[in-house]
This record gives structure tokens, C-alpha cells and sequence, in this order.
């Protein structure tokens, strides 16, 4: 009898389980349908396994977009700090690199002007990933948001995957739209803050100064905020034109800038 009794559990376990896993299934495949606009008069008990292979697709897709964004940025970030910082230069450039300061005039990057330049040089570096992802068409256009260290993108359009309802008759049809972001760590935190104070300091130092070039690289080796300092990166500072091309490291991230002095 004890016997008995053990194999009617296991049978009611295993009808509970199944009732379980089909009631699962089929709201999984009513929320689909309701959720992402599927066309009028499908079959939602036939057919959840094809929306479900299309919200598959569009979370491969979000992976993708989270990962390929944050190498993106990683590159992103270089390529802004390596062009001083600034999507728009107001002191000029020498040798493509901004100048943070023009004889009397001052052009350090805001805060704001270093995330321009961020997110100038994210927009082309994303969107060389995006369009390597054959799978679906992701739009590659995004707005950005910089918030409480995190640089935040959306895109603006969303992404479609839409196809016929495998074995109908009917040619009933799916649509299903999502619409990618991605969130990461800013790439820096406080190097250009350090770096505007340190371009400062060597303005002062050596605005006026006869050895200007002997100026200039005593500021060569580490500097605030773990950056080490290199003043013959992009070649010595040219005494004539009283113009020096700095270079500050840190880690894999070169950021570069230049002093034009009086």
C-alpha cells in the first residue's frame, strides 16, 4: 500500500508540474501577443513559441548593444581625450590637439565640453559596431544622458522584428519592437579636473619666462590624480612659437593638450 501511495504522489507531482509549466507557457505567450502588437486573429496558444523565438532574437540583440557600447566608449573616451577634450577647440589646435590656452586667452574644457567630446566621438565608434551585427538592423542613433557617473544612451528609433506565423494557412503575421540602451561607468572621473589645474600651474610658471622649453619639461613626470605628465610626447616645446604639446597618461588613456604661452 505504501507502494501505491508513493506512485499516485508521483503521478499527481508529475500532472501538477505539467499544469504548471502549460499555464506558464501560455500566459508567457498571451503577454507576448498583447505586449508586442501581434496582428489580430492569431492564435496565441499555437503560436507562442514563434514570439517567443522573436524575443530571443531581440535579447541577443540588447546584449550585443550593452556590450558593443562599452567598447565603444573605451575608444571613445581615448579619441576625445587625445584631441584635448573639446568638440569645439575656441583657442584653436596645433597639430590636432586643442589648446587650453592662446597667449592671454583661456580655453579650458568644461565639464560639459568633455562630454561633447565623448559623445562626438561615441556616435561613429557605435554605430561601426551596430552595423556589424547582421542578425537585425539596429538604429544606431542615440541621445546621451550623464548621470550620477554613469554616461547613459537610448536610442531614438526603436528596432522592429516582424515576420509570418510559421505553419498557417492564414499568413498571419508578427510584429515586435524594442527599443536598445545601454548604461556604463564614465570611462574617467576626475583626470581632466587634474589636468586643468596642473595646465595651469605651468601657465603660470612659465608665462613670460626666457627658458621657456627648460620650464615646460621640469613639469615632466607624475602630476595629481595618478597622471604622469610626458612634455616631449608629440615632439620639445617649440621656443619660437612658445607652444607646448602635453601629454598625460593614465593606464591605457593618453590625454593630450596644448599651451600656446605669451
Amino acid at each position: 500500500m505504501r507502494a501505491l501511495h508513493g506512485r499516485k504522489a508521483d503521478f499527481m507531482a508529475t500532472v501538477t508540474t505539467f499544469l504548471g509549466v502549460s499555464i506558464l507557457v501560455f500566459l508567457l505567450g498571451f503577454q507576448l501577443g498583447s505586449y508586442y502588437q501581434v496582428a489580430k486573429g492569431l492564435n496565441i496558444g499555437d503560436k507562442q513559441f514563434t514570439l517567443f523565438s522573436a524575443y530571443s532574437r531581440a535579447e541577443e540583440a540588447l546584449f550585443y548593444v550593452d556590450e558593443s557600447s562599452g567598447i565603444a566608449l573605451e575608444q571613445a573616451s581615448s579619441e576625445a581625450a587625445a584631441m584635448g577634450g573639446t568638440a569645439s577647440p575656441a583657442c584653436g589646435t596645433a597639430s590636432g590637439i586643442a589648446l587650453w590656452k592662446d597667449g592671454k586667452k583661456e580655453c579650458y574644457p568644461s565639464t560639459e565640453d568633455n562630454r561633447a567630446a565623448l559623445a562626438q566621438s561615441l556616435t561613429p565608434q557605435l554605430s561601426k559596431y551596430l552595423a556589424a551585427y547582421k542578425a537585425l538592423k539596429i538604429p544606431a542613433d542615440y541621445s546621451y544622458e550623464f548621470k550620477e557617473g554613469n554616461i547613459i544612451g537610448m536610442a531614438k528609433q526603436d528596432t522592429a522584428i516582424s515576420g509570418e506565423l510559421a505553419k498557417t494557412d492564414s499568413k498571419d503575421t508578427y510584429s515586435y519592437k524594442f527599443r536598445a540602451s545601454f548604461k556604463h561607468p564614465m570611462p574617467y572621473s576626475d583626470e581632466y579636473d587634474a589636468l586643468k589645474a596642473k595646465a595651469r600651474q605651468i601657465a603660470s610658471s612659465c608665462e613670460g619666462k626666457n627658458g621657456f622649453s627648460g620650464c615646460i619639461k621640469s613639469f615632466d613626470g607624475p602630476a595629481a590624480g595618478g597622471l604622469q605628465l610626458d612634455v616631449n610626447c608629440l615632439g620639445p616645446p617649440d621656443e619660437t612659437e612658445r607652444l607646448a604639446l602635453i601629454c598625460a597618461r593614465n593606464g591605457k588613456t593618453e590625454y593630450r593638450f596644448g599651451l600656446r604661452l605669451e
